[in-house]
This record gives structure tokens, sequence and C-alpha cells, in this order.
């Protein structure tokens, strides 16, 4: 092999050996990223047991052979094994032949992909990768990127339609900005404008941030002496009253108050204050009862009634005031219906049912990634809310150890959740076929440890070495439903398509269905599915008219 790069139009196959020696001499890759793509092919060769001299580079024997191979033939670990796949895409870029994940098709020059080699972490780098392909197709160095370049590029998410395109720029706009802070750099601003937000409890006087947090402790049960003590609040509560604390006194700033004025909860409960906050609800939602409205009275009802011990006409009016803003409660929203009418279909049901699998099959014979490993994980959400229709906060928060064991030898699982991690403290308990429990081991094993490592035993784990944010969960598998079968279904609708499908096979029985979905009360199923037998109605008095239509005709 000479020192010129070779000409791949007279070369049919090209062994790793070969890309080796490519590389070794391309003066458009740096020192780093050459010894990461040399390295890279070692490795791989290393997993199919050859050497680089035997393993020619034809993508789609390459693809199968290491989908076989993966995991217990390597001597990495996923993540770096995922690393690996990338550096021999970029390998096989640099000799001028196909990347071996076809599916990427993002196309990064060398001075980018030094970037993104410095950047530690892999969510932010994985983060990165868009707006570097981006750069690099239009020439832009990371020294030449200003904030025209962003905006630029958010008109382009934009224009092709990229989900979430105001946080793909959030992502990139962080990541950016610590590498330009550790250079001297100026930072890159947004280009629009972000949502208006509460203002946090260190912006209010101390007083009332400590004012606060004693409240929080007595709803925590942190007070033992405490004479008006309740049983002790959930962590989700806690956060809720918060958020909902932060929500009310922000108003009550933007209505013209005095923020320095603010200084106990008692300042929120008092008649022109409460109303001033109750109001900006009613406002904000067109002049109309809504769930926040409601929720802020109910909150303020409890501060003045258990905390600051407001007298009798301030909690009348209050309670008055909270009763206007609370919505109409008439079973299924028409948006979750309509989304049922279309998931209720045979085909449909068919395709969101076999969606698990599908996804499973697809990601065994490509090679290990995270965006393979994110896809098998909602399929996995998916299969496990078709059989055990909870709530996303108790999806979740599901460990492989502590919330399922055996429930016979043919495999299957007993899902269990106690009663103080359940919105209404009913404990939950489903039985999980083999079927699926054979999914959720083979995730664990070959793409879970992608996502978070082998330490980590959470279902849906995060970067932290916990369980993801239910709210992140809820925005990432609809994504991959939606993608893959072009349906619109989001965590909560499983439950009404459970109940619905159920109601649809055996009409009137709400029993049944109050102890699938953990209601506490009868009364919750059936102001929930009741309207939901009207169409089983129809039908039904329609066939016993058919009998006496038939007869008619036959006379």
């Amino acid at each position: 092999m000479n020192d010129q790069t070779l000409d791949l139009s007279e070369v049919r196959l090209l062994t790793l050996a070969d890309m080796a020696a490519v590389i070794d001499t391309a003066p458009s890759c740096s020192a780093r990223h050459r010894a990461a793509m040399l390295k890279a092919l070692s490795t791989v060769a290393k997993a199919l047991d050859q050497s680089p001299h035997t393993v020619d580079y034809d993508p789609r024997a390459l693809r199968a052979a290491l989908g076989k191979a993966l995991p217990g033939a390597l001597d990495c670990d996923p993540q770096a094994w995922a690393r690996t796949v990338q550096l021999l895409d970029d390998a096989a870029r640099a000799c001028g032949l196909p990347p071996l994940a076809r599916h990427r098709g993002l196309e990064i020059s060398s001075d980018w992909t030094d970037v993104l080699l410095a950047v530690e972490d892999r969510n932010d780098r994985y983060q990165l990768r868009l707006f570097a392909a981006f750069c690099s197709e239009n020439r832009f160095a990371e020294r030449d990127v200003a904030d025209e370049i962003i905006a630029r590029f958010f008109d382009v998410l934009r224009q092709r339609r990229v989900q979430r395109p105001r946080q793909v720029v959030r992502d990139v706009v962080r990541v950016l900005n610590v590498r330009r802070k550790a250079a001297g750099s100026p930072a890159l601003q947004l280009p629009f404008q972000e949502r208006e937000t509460s203002l946090p409890l260190s912006a209010f006087p101390d007083a009332f941030s400590d004012d606060v947090r004693a409240y929080l402790d007595h709803r925590a049960g942190l007070d033992l002496l405490s004479e008006t003590a309740r049983r002790p609040a959930s962590a989700m509560t806690l956060r809720n009253e918060q958020v909902g604390i932060r929500q009310m006194a922000t108003a009550l700033v933007r209505s013209g108050r005095d923020i320095r004025s603010i200084q106990l909860l008692a300042d929120l409960v008092d008649l022109p204050s409460a109303e001033a906050i109750l109001k900006a609800a009613w406002d904000k939602a067109g002049k109309r009862p809504s769930g926040l409205g409601h929720n802020q009275g109910r909150l303020l009802v409890q501060i003045a009634r258990h905390w600051v011990g407001a007298p009798g006409d301030v909690l009348k009016r209050l309670s008055q005031l909270t009763g206007r803003l609370r919505p109409p409660k008439d079973g299924l929203t028409e948006k979750n219906k309509a989304r049922l009418r279309v998931l209720k279909t045979e085909a449909n049901l068919r395709a969101l049912a076999q969606l698990p699998r599908r996804i499973l099959e697809e990601a065994l014979v490509r090679p290990a990634s995270v965006e393979n490993a994110a896809a098998v994980q909602a399929g996995v959400a998916v299969a496990l809310l078709l059989t055990a229709p909870i709530r996303g906060k108790n999806l979740a928060e599901l460990h492989r150890d502590r919330s399922f064991t055996a429930a016979g030898n043919d495999g299957s699982a007993r899902l269990s959740v106690e009663a103080f991690r359940v919105k209404n403290k009913q404990a939950i308990e489903f039985v999980v076929s083999a079927t699926v429990m054979r999914l959720v081991d083979i995730y664990m094993e070959r793409f879970q440890p992608l996502l978070a490592g082998r330490d980590n035993r959470f279902l849906f784990p995060n970067r932290s070495g916990k369980h993801k944010a239910p709210s992140a969960l809820s925005g990432e598998v609809p994504k991959v439903i939606k993608a893959m079968t072009g349906l619109d279904m989001n965590l909560h609708l499983a439950r009404h398509l459970a109940a619905d499908l159920f109601l649809r096979a055996h009409p009137g029985e709400y029993e049944t269905i109050r102890r699938l979905l953990g209601h506490k009360s009868i009364k919750t199923t059936t102001e929930f599915y009741a309207d939901q037998e009207t169409e089983t109605a129809y039908r039904r008095y329609d066939a016993l008219m058919d009998k006496y239509r038939d007869d008619e005709e036959g006379e």
C-alpha cells in the first residue's frame, strides 16, 4: 500500500485493513479522529473473531453479522460499542464508502466530528449532531457560529418539519454555550422568545420563601407537633403545590401588586389578592372555567383553611369562586373520543398490538445505537400499557427487580405498584404474559444499557441514574407510535382504550373496569365511560329491530 489514497473506482471491496491504510494517510482527518477510527476498525474485526485483512466492508453483510454478534461476543460495553459503530460509519465516509447505519444519513465534517468527540456527555453529543450536519453542509466552522446562524438553523428545522424544533435549538445553544464560556466567547442567544414562566421563590422576600417551605414541610407530615396535621402528601402533590403557589404569587405580581409586599402565604388568600389571582386564571382561559383556575382555587381554600386559619366568610367566598371555576365533567374529551374512534378499527388495533414486536425485530438486525434503544424502549412501554393500563407516572417508575416478580414457571410475571406510589393510593397488580416479559428482558439485556448502563435497572432510565420523568416518557412514546403506525396515541389513552374495548365486549361491567383501572370509586368509572356505551346500545337496539325487519320482509 503506497502513501496515496486508494483509487476506490478500481477496488471492488475493501477490507477493514485497506480502510485503515486509507485513513492512516488521509490528510483531512485530525490525529484524534484518525486514532479513534483505526481503533474502531480493529474492534469490529475482533467482535467478528477475524483479522481486519479478512473482513470485507460490505454494509449489508456487516450489519447482519454484527447484529448476531451482540452483545455477548464483545469485550466492550454497549455504550462503547455504539460509539464504535458510529466511528465505523465515519471511517467508511472517509474512504468514500456508504455508511453502515443507513438510517442516520448525517454528513458531518472532520472539524465538527472533532467538536462532537470533545463533548463528553453522549446525550449532549447526540443533540448536537443535527446542528453539526447543518454546519457541515453549509461550510460553517464552530468559530463562525453566531446568533444569525442559530436563527437560520431554526428556520431550516421548521421548514423540514423536524419535531420540537424549539427544544432542538435550546439543546444546541446550551451545549455550545458551555464550550463558548470555557473559551471566553460571548453566549449565543435563542432566536425566539421563551414562554412566560413563573417567578422563582428566590425572587420573593425571604419571609415568603420560608413560609412556603414551612407549609410544604407541614403537608409532607414533617411537623410532629402540628395540631392541624393531615395525611402526608405525596412527592408529586408537593411539587404540584409548590408550582401552584409560584404561579399564583406571580399572577398577583403581574396584576400590579408590589412583590416586596408579599411576605406570607396569608398575603395570597386575603380576598382582594385571591380574587386577582383567580381572575387572571379566568381571563387566561378566555373567561371560562378551566382546570388551572379550579386547581388554584382549591389550593387557595386549602391554604386558607389549614395553614392561615382564615375566617369563615373568607372561606365561603373562596369556595364559591372555586366552584364557578370548575370545568364541566362530561366523560372523555372530544379529542380523546376522536382518537379512540380511529384506534378501535381492527387494522389499527392490530398495528398497535404488533408494534412492540415489529420495533424489536427491526432493531435486532441493526447495529447497536442509542436511537434503536430508544425505539425499543417505546415498544416496551406500548406492550406494557396494552397489558397493564397503568398511569404514566407509575409506568415511568417501573424497576425490573422491584416491580416484577415471577408469577409461574412459564416466564410470566406479576407487576406490582405499592399503594403509596399510586395517585388514589390503590395498590396495583397485574399478571404480565411470558411473551411481554421476554420483550422486557431482551430490552434490558441488549438495549437499556445503551441508555443508562447496567447498574440502572429502571425500565425507563434517565441520565442521572434514576427513572425518566413521566413528562419525558409521555413526550417520547407517542412520537414513535405516530412515526411507525400513523396513529395519535398518548400514554393515558391506553387506559381509555382498555375500558372501551372491554365495555364493547362486556356492556355494563363497570366494576371490572373500576378494578382494571384502579379507580377508588365506581362513580369515577361511570362518569368517564357510560357515554362510551351509547354506540353499543344503538347497535344492540338496531340488531333487535332487525329481527322484526326480517320477519316483515319474509311475509
